[in-house]
């Protein structure tokens, strides 16, 4: 961390612990609240009383002094809790649901253990949660966008990035600057992504997510932190849901549900579909296929979910998964660098099939309760350019990618020591890809294999040593391909000096979970995209696999109640060892090019498909590729603000974010003159600054709804420039 940047830190840090700044991001979550109070006349509140809540989520928490335990940002769901003290009889509630971001109130009355024990009421009171980090159905910056993606988008440390106009494109999360493959990506608790690989949302139907809670910092198969996507969850009344959407450019969705339950079973049924066109939907025009004709493209985007939930006596049950999602592209690229827009012709196709089946099973067993999972996830992705066409000329391609994941998460919160919290949590994940050509002449660009595996296993002891500080010791090992076993550890502590403020910190070690990642391949020369106006092409090329790695992160939090709200802030430091970094290399570093093959780069440079220069020498030094390079020593660190506060019916959701992203390496890949990276120095593409601000206006009796966002992002580039960002009711305009 350099001088400058450590001073402005340190002044931030010491900025937050003085000023009475207000809160960040409302998200209409649910809420418990569990009052424990004896069974004598006078209903004293009973502290340290031992809460375990099994549902969607499974937790543990003792009661404070005034006998109550408050479960914040709870997922929509049926739930049940089960209540120990020592010298009491326990207690276990019956079901009880959270829904559209309830406050679900439990009162419970222990007896001593020669008396009679009895359960009080259950009440619900409709009242939102304050949080910082997660967006459902009812939040302003879900109502904002078009897409949940876009939502996470509008958080503090979250960036969603799409790699280009194109109706195929990837999308992935970064986590406060972070590499998009150390994003933990899961639903409903089960991983949408392996260990180490960059999970692509374009390729999931999002219309299936109701909502997603973002976790920062190390968590088993993310370094940087998870994001947890959550659907519809079986309720205990019959409710039916429907919405219909449209937009400009010929853009709907719509999605149809039912969740109930009967008897012992419950069930959640949605479908959901969309339709985006392309902006150059119906536009004529010539492209570098060599032909002119209507680009009649877009993206659909069908999904399905079924979850069946069966109740097991009293105390257990059991959870099945059925989630389908289909995306179909008519293959459209919207660069125009070139002599001509790049292009394919018609004709063109590319889809996925994406698969997830779960089975899980909780249940409450004494003072231990008890989840396991098994899974399996599946993506096919087919790219079909058999009728491709290259200045007029056939120059078919196309490639079938098999990814599929299997592996089983165990959880169990055992019984200890009063004051004390024993919890183990074992993981396992392997996965296996294949890429195959669709025709002989692709072979060299689109084939291989590989396989990989991420098994983890953690002991946590968290000591409730007062009613004001818990803290927490965990140990543990991990192993990936490629990679020895790693040891897993972290101490933190959480200090609640009075009702309005909490304090936290931590300290984590352990390794990164190593990946093989997909076969890399290089780009075949019809592939490259030209960018005319500095004689440059972009593609592909096969790089390290990575191998072990280390790393460190250390975190300090404050949080602060309003009167009408909440203020979180952080300052956090990650440093990871011999890591993967993927980046953009100079041809002239790379080898292992086939026979002529920057003669052939040449040829399409020199045709009106490139950059119709004939003559201009065009070669290594005109070309990068994405490159994943090994045994890199990554930074992160930086500070944050965010918050949310309400004047009147007008609700403001700031943040600012503060994020320095290095890569230090001495391989000749990244220190050469075309190097786009400097060693030690701000990672391209990661703005060091970045703010937003939502505003949320909610007319009496929630009649009318105003809402407006804005953004400003400062990016490190080389020109230095700022990026403005400013959104209002789905209308988006950029200036850079």
């Amino acid at each position: 961390m350099n001088a400058r940047l450590t001073s402005a830190l340190l002044a931030l840090a010491l900025l937050f612990s003085s000023a009475p700044l207000a809160a960040y991001a409302q998200a209409d979550s649910g809420q418990i609240v569990i009052t424990v109070t004896d069974s004598t006349a006078a209903k004293a509140p009973v502290p340290l009383a031992r809460v375990l809540l099994e549902g969607p989520v499974m937790t543990s928490e003792y009661s404070g002094s005034n006998g109550a335990v408050k479960f914040t940002d709870v997922p929509d769901g049926i739930y049940q809790a089960r209540v120990f003290k020592r010298g009491y009889q326990s207690v276990t509630s019956n079901q009880f649901e959270v829904s559209n971001g309830h406050v679900i109130s439990v009162a419970i009355v222990l007896a001593a253990v020669s008396s009679l024990k009895e359960i009080g009421s259950i009440t619900v009171h409709s009242s939102a949660t304050i949080t910082t980090s997660s967006v459902s159905d009812s939040s302003a910056q879900r109502k904002l966008s078009g897409t949940l993606a876009d939502a996470l988008n509008k958080l503090s440390g979250v960036s969603v990035s799409t790699t280009s106009g194109d109706s195929d494109a990837t999308q992935t999360v970064s986590l406060q600057g972070q590499d998009v493959s150390q994003t933990s990506l899961t639903l409903d608790g089960i991983p949408l992504n392996a260990p180490g690989s960059a999970g692509n949302l374009g390729q999931m139907s999002q219309d299936l997510f109701r909502g997603a809670s973002v976790s920062m910092g190390p968590q088993s198969g993310g370094l940087a932190g998870g994001v947890n996507f959550r659907t519809l969850e079986p309720t205990l009344a019959w409710q039916g849901t429907a919405s219909l959407s449209a937009g400009s450019y010929g853009k709907y969705n719509w999605s149809i549900g039912e969740t109930g339950t009967l008897g012992k079973f419950g069930i959640a049924l949605e479908h959901t579909s969309r339709t985006t066109p392309s902006l150059a939907y119906g536009m004529v025009f010539k492209d570098a296929s060599g032909l002119t004709y209507a680009h009649d493209a877009q993206n659909q985007n069908i999904g399905d979910l079924l979850k069946v939930r069966m109740r097991i006596g009293n105390s257990q049950t059991v959870m099945g998964t059925y989630l389908d999602s289909n995306v179909a592209n008519d293959l459209i690229c919207l660069q125009n660098t070139g002599a001509l827009p790049c292009g394919y012709g018609p004709g063109n196709t590319a889809g996925s099939h994406f698969q997830l089946h779960s089975l899980s099973d909780s249940a409450l067993v004494g003072e231990t309760a008890l989840q396991g999972s098994i899974f399996q996830t599946s993506i096919k992705a087919d790219r079909n350019l058999l009728n491709r066409l290259l200045n007029g000329i056939p120059d078919p391609t196309g490639s079938y990618t098999d990814t599929t994941s299997r592996g089983f998460s165990l959880s169990a919160l055992l019984p200890a020591r009063e004051r004390h919290t024993l919890s183990i949590s074992a993981t396992s994940v392997s996965t296996s890809t294949t890429i195959s050509p669709l025709i002989a002449s692709a072979l060299f660009f689109n084939n291989g294999s590989r396989t990989s595996h991420y098994s983890s296993i953690t002991l946590n002891d968290t000591i409730q040593s007062s009613t004001k500080l818990r803290l927490n010791e965990r140990i543990g090992l991990s192993q990936a391909t490629n990679s020895p076993a790693s040891l897993l550890g972290g101490i933190s502590a959480s200090w609640t000096p009075t009702s309005n403020d909490s304090y936290t910190a931590s300290y984590s070690l352990g390794g990164v979970a190593a990946h093989a990642g997909p076969p890399g391949n290089f780009s075949d020369p019809s592939s490259l995209r030209f960018d005319c106006n500095g004689n440059i092409a972009y593609g592909n090329a096969p790089g390290d696999t990575p191998g072990g790695s280390s790393s460190t992160d250390a975190r300090v939090s404050w949080s602060h109640k309003l009167r009408s709200g909440v203020i979180n802030t952080s300052v956090h430091r990650q440093v990871q060892a011999g890591v993967v970094l993927p980046t953009q290399v100079n041809g002239t570093a790379i080898s292992g090019f086939p026979a002529g093959y920057f003669n052939a780069v040449q040829t399409v440079f020199d045709s009106p498909a490139g950059c119709g220069s004939p003559g201009a020498a065009f070669g290594a030094q005109n070309v990068y590729f994405s490159v994943p390079v090994g045994g890199v020593r990554r930074v992160y660190q930086g500070a944050s603000i965010a918050g949310s506060f309400n004047v009147g019916n007008l609700n403001l959701q700031p943040y600012y974010d503060i994020t320095q992203a290095q890569a230090i390496s001495g391989d000749a890949r990244i220190n050469n003159p075309y190097s786009i990276i400097t060693s030690g120095a701000q990672l391209p593409n990661t703005p060091l600054h970045k703010a937003g601000l939502t505003l949320d206006y909610k007319a009496p009796h929630s009649a009318i709804e105003s809402l407006l966002t804005a953004q400003y992002m400062g990016v490190n580039n080389s020109q230095n420039l700022p990026a403005y960002t400013i959104v209002d009711a789905g209308i988006d305009a950029h200036l850079t």
